[in-house]
Parts: C-alpha cells; sequence; structure tokens
C-alpha cells in the first residue's frame, strides 16, 4: 500500500485526545462565526434597520398601520411626476418620515408624489397582501414589484446578492427581538400620534418638531403628548380637537395650547421635561400677545402648576409696553390676574410687583365690578406681605362699594360679599383708630350684606359663619342677642365642618362681643381632642387658653390636652424649649396666665 493510501485511510483515534487538524479548524470558525453573532447588540440591529432604510431611495416605511393610515392621501390624478420612478400622472401621496428609533423619536418631514407601485413598495400593509395573493392565487404580483424595487433603487446584482447575504446572516436575531420591534413601533406611534398636521408641532421623545400647518377637526389633540411625557399610557385620555375648539393663529400657539388644555390637564401631573418645552415655547410668544390672552394664559398656568418667575417678568414688561402705546385694551384685567397669582410675593420680586401695581393704579378707572372685587381680594393678600399699604386698600374698598356694578355682583351673590367683608375685616384691623373709611365700610356692609348672611345661618359654610362674626367683632358692630344665638347653635350643630384656626376665632369674637354659650364651648372641648390636626402654633394655643381662661372653665382634660400640644411642639423645635415647658407641668395654668398676663 503506498503511502498516499495509508494517510487516507488513517483513522481517528477514540481513545486519543488529539483532534484532526481540519476539525479543529472547522471548530475555530464556527466559534469565531457564533461570537460575533453574539455581538450583536439591540443598538447594533437597530443602526442596522436605520442603515437599510437610508440606503434604498424607495424603501417599505417602519411606520404602524394605525399611524399610516392617518398619514396617507389619495388626491386623485395629478399632473406630477413621480418622486421615485418618473412615471408622469400620478396619485398618491406618500409621508416622508425621518425616524430616530433609538431616540424613539419620529418626524414628518413633507410629502412625495408616488405612482401605485412605488406607494405600494411604501406601504407594508400593501406588501403583506401581494405576497398573500401569490400564494393563494399563484400569480406574479410580488415579481413585478420586485423588478420595479430594484429599478427605482438602481440596485445591480451584487448589491442585490449582498443584501440577501446580510438579510439572512441576521434573520435569526432579527425575528428573535419581534417584542423590542414591537416596542418601537409602539413608541413611534405614540410619538407621531394619530394626525398629520399640527399648528404648534408636538412633543417626541426629547425632540419638538413644528409643523406650520392648522389642525384638522379630525385628528387627536396633538397637544397631549405633553400629558403623555413621563406617565403611563393607561393614564392618557385622547380628547379630539372639535370639543377643544383651538384658535389657530401663526403666531400664538403654545399659548393657545395653555389656555385650551386648562380644564382637562388641571390637577394632573405634568413631566418636568414636557414643562420645560412648554415654558420655552410660551416665553417666545407672550410678546406677542394682548392684554386678554395674557390673562387667560396665567390663569392657566395657575391651574397647570406652571407659574415660572421669567413668565410672569416677561408679562409684566408686556403691560408696560402696552401701557406705553397708548392700547390699553384689557391690560387692567391681566395685571390683576398676576397679583391674584397664589403667593405672588415668593415667585417674582418687590419691583416687579410695584411695576405691576402700578399698571392697574393708572387703569383702575376702567374696572368692572368683578375686577374691582377681585383687586380687593389681592390687596388683602398683599397687605399681609407689606406689597401695598393700608390707605390704598381702604381707597380700593371704598371704590368698590361706590361703584354701581361692584354693588351689583356683590348683591347677586354670596361670595362676593364674603370676599368683602375679609377684605373690610383685614383693613379695619390694620387700620384701628386712625383716618380711613371705617365708617363708610362698615355702615355699607350692615345694611347691604349682614342682613343677607344673617337671613339663614344654615345655608353659610362654616367658614363663612366664622368670617361674619370677626367682622362683628372687629367691627364693633351692634347685632341682636338672637344672631348670636343662632351662630353657636349652628357651631354646636356642625363643629366638625370647623377647621381649627375658624373654632378658634369664633370662640374668641364671641367672647369679645360678651356672649359666652356653655353649649359651645363644651362642644369645643370634646371636638378639639379628637381632631387628627393638632395645635402646631403657640398662637393657637394661647388662643385656646384664653378662652378656657374667660369662660371660667374648670377642666382637667383640657388642660391636659394643652399641655400635651405644649409639649409637642417643644420636641419640634428642640431641646431647649421642651425643657421649658416641662417645668411649665406642675403650675401649667398659672404661667400661662402670668404669660398671657390675664
Amino acid at each position: 500500500m503506498s503511502q498516499d493510501d495509508k494517510d487516507s485511510c488513517k483513522v481517528f483515534n477514540s481513545e486519543s485526545n488529539e483532534e484532526p487538524e481540519d476539525i479543529r479548524n472547522n471548530k475555530r470558525k464556527n466559534q469565531k462565526r457564533s461570537s460575533t453573532t453574539n455581538r450583536i447588540t439591540k443598538e447594533g440591529y437597530i443602526h442596522l434597520i436605520e442603515d437599510s432604510l437610508n440606503t434604498f431611495k424607495l424603501a417599505p416605511s417602519p411606520i404602524p398601520n394605525k399611524v399610516a393610515v392617518h398619514f396617507r392621501k389619495h388626491i386623485g390624478k395629478i399632473n406630477q411626476q413621480c418622486s421615485y420612478c418618473g412615471a408622469a400622472k400620478d396619485e398618491y401621496v406618500v409621508p416622508e418620515v425621518k425616524f430616530n428609533l433609538i431616540g424613539k423619536t419620529a418626524a414628518l418631514l413633507g410629502y412625495k408624489v408616488a405612482c401605485k407601485t412605488c406607494e405600494m413598495i411604501s406601504d407594508l400593509r400593501h406588501l403583506n397582501n401581494s405576497m398573500a395573493k401569490d400564494i393563494v392565487h399563484s400569480s406574479e404580483n410580488m415579481k413585478s414589484i420586485s423588478q420595479h424595487f430594484q429599478k427605482v433603487n438602481e440596485l445591480q446584482h451584487g448589491h442585490e446578492t449582498a443584501l440577501r447575504n446580510a438579510i439572512s446572516k441576521y434573520r435569526g436575531y432579527i425575528h428573535s427581538n419581534h417584542k423590542m420591534r414591537k416596542r418601537l413601533a409602539n413608541a413611534v406611534h405614540r410619538s407621531i400620534k394619530r394626525g398629520t398636521e399640527s399648528s404648534y408641532g408636538r412633543f417626541t421623545g426629547t425632540e419638538f418638531y413644528m409643523a406650520a400647518s392648522s389642525p384638522s377637526v379630525d385628528n387627536d389633540t396633538p397637544c397631549l403628548g405633553v400629558a403623555r411625557m413621563g406617565r403611563k399610557k393607561k393614564m392618557t385620555t385622547h380628547v379630539p380637537v372639535s370639543s377643544i375648539v383651538l384658535a389657530h393663529n401663526n403666531r400664538i400657539n403654545a399659548v393657545s395650547m395653555a389656555i385650551n388644555m386648562q380644564k382637562i390637564l388641571k390637577n394632573k401631573k405634568i413631566s418636568p421635561q414636557a414643562k420645560e418645552y412648554w415654558r420655552h415655547w410660551i416665553l417666545k410668544e407672550v410678546p406677542n400677545l394682548n392684554g386678554a390672552m395674557m390673562s387667560q394664559l396665567i390663569c392657566s398656568l395657575v391651574d397647570l402648576r406652571m407659574v415660572y418667575p421669567d413668565i410672569i417678568r416677561v408679562c409684566i414688561l408686556k403691560l408696560e409696553d402696552i401701557l406705553a402705546s397708548n392700547n390699553t385694551t384689557d391690560i387692567l384685567e391681566a395685571a390683576v390676574s398676576i397679583l391674584t397669582v397664589p403667593r405672588i410675593h415668593s415667585i417674582i420680586s418687590l419691583q416687579d410687583i410695584k411695576r405691576c401695581v402700578y399698571v392697574v393704579i393708572s387703569q383702575v378707572h376702567e374696572a368692572t365690578g368683578e375686577i374691582l372685587l377681585r383687586l380687593t381680594q389681592a390687596y388683602t393678600s398683599m397687605l399681609l406681605h407689606d406689597l401695598v399699604t393700608v390707605h390704598e386698600l381702604g381707597s380700593l374698598i371704598q371704590r368698590t362699594i361706590t361703584h354701581p356694578d361692584a354693588v351689583r355682583v356683590i348683591k347677586s351673590n354670596i361670595n362676593p360679599m364674603v370676599e368683602l367683608l375679609k377684605a373690610s375685616t383685614t383693613y379695619i384691623e390694620y387700620i384701628g383708630d386712625g383716618p380711613g373709611h371705617v365708617g363708610d365700610i362698615t355702615a355699607f356692609i350692615r345694611h347691604n350684606i349682614l342682613p343677607v348672611l344673617f337671613e339663614d345661618v344654615y345655608e353659610l359654610t362654616a367658614e363663612q359663619v366664622t368670617d361674619a362674626v370677626v367682622f362683628l367683632d372687629k367691627a364693633n358692630v351692634v347685632v341682636d342677642r338672637n344672631t348670636l344665638v343662632l351662630c353657636s347653635q349652628r357651631f354646636v350643630r356642625d363643629a366638625p365642618q370647623f377647621a381649627i384656626t375658624a373654632m378658634l376665632q369664633f370662640h374668641n369674637a364671641m367672647i369679645n362681643m360678651g356672649y359666652i354659650d356653655p353649649k359651645a364651648i363644651l362642644t369645643l372641648i370634646t371636638t378639639l381632642p379628637r381632631r387628627t390636626q393638632s395645635l402646631d402654633s403657640v398662637e393657637h394655643i394661647l388662643a385656646l387658653i384664653r378662652i378656657v381662661q374667660t369662660a371660667n372653665l374648670q377642666s382637667e382634660y383640657m388642660n391636659e390636652f394643652i399641655l400635651e400640644q405644649l409639649m409637642q411642639i417643644g420636641y419640634k423645635v428642640g431641646k431647649k424649649h421642651k425643657i421649658a415647658f416641662e417645668n411649665m407641668k406642675n403650675n401649667f395654668v398659672k404661667d400661662c396666665i402670668n404669660l398671657l398676663d390675664l
């Protein structure tokens, strides 16, 4: 036997640990191929899709079918050539969408004219239907589509083979990531939503795309992307544009969105990213606003919890510009809206508030009754923070009670009555015995407001009853005893409806007017300890001690309750105060009386 035959007849010895060299080489190649396949990551797969989409002049679009239905248009025969193959008199318009699959965003760039075959290639749904028809009816429809695809994209045989090899290489990985592909499609669907056009653009992940067209009535509101960012899908509510009635203006878009989304997004959480986008575009559009739009914007920002200092400052600057141009329509209402923002003193500086007050003073002669009442409420709040003087508040109240329209508004509803009552109480408490409008204000309230309020005490809320009784005390209004008896009976019946502060104010006012009802005091003693909220301030405790002392109430139960509240405050403020409170334990009532100097 020749040497070649011997070599060819060599048999692998199973007992040996050695393997033939050709087997080892094949194993190395397989391991290298498997390791290369295993190194394919999700990002690599996404880049592969994007590269494939960007390579072709015409390729199937990854738009989900539900979204594609709203994007595609059939406009009939037009005298334009196909943007892909150059066919004349085409009748389809297909969307050109830019995708960022990693960022999960999509933007509609525009539309292109397409013939029927090119439109079919760009639609995956049509391709699937064509493939199904070929299988069922043994037609060659897909063959003609494939030839048209190669012709439009100018594919040579080598390129086609390379593409097929690439697809076959990654086919297993692509099929194993069906869930990821579905998640990406859902993200794209949420980004572009169901609508082809938008008057102010749409929020898509980390990008903001603008469109110049006006919104369609049949489309869903694109603004809902703001509420959708950072929230779960089940919390999203779709509201049609027809129910919101968006006012289209080429220059005022984000502001209109804030105004019209006020009721929908009120008391709902909006993500910080969406708020930041919104704030950015509102700042750009505020210089184009008029007084009426600015007033609506401020009210909307309060409900949306988006009152930013820079927006308020820009609004004040705009009001000053309008005032200088002598076109002062509706700027008073806008300025009042700014001043009535809750805690406005902590949002903007004192200088900005004074500039806004200057706008109000210059236009207050044009104020209606409703605006005067709102302004009175704002002045009352600002007086507590020394932003306006007590004489300015008194002059405003005097103007309000002498304004025919304001008087009509006050007499028509209880709420304006109570607001004027609270403002008058604050003014009387601040002015004291000094010169002012106390007499005129007290006379107006005594003749026009108090008879209506005390006509049926049980129709009022607990807060309104407290405000009325406190005014009687501060203004030294002489009232018959039956009125005080009715108020006391109302407290006994509905004590749980009164807040802790209202309880203490009510009883202090009744004691100051010389009326002490044992049932009301007993109700106070039994109600306070059962409240989950404790007396969290020394002022509350001192007011309660004064009530107990003035009513000559001997109650060990109440003394222990007050002591516990004092000790809780002591633990809150520190050891030093806690020791001081513990030293008061032995002779508690006597020390409290000396502290009050009673």
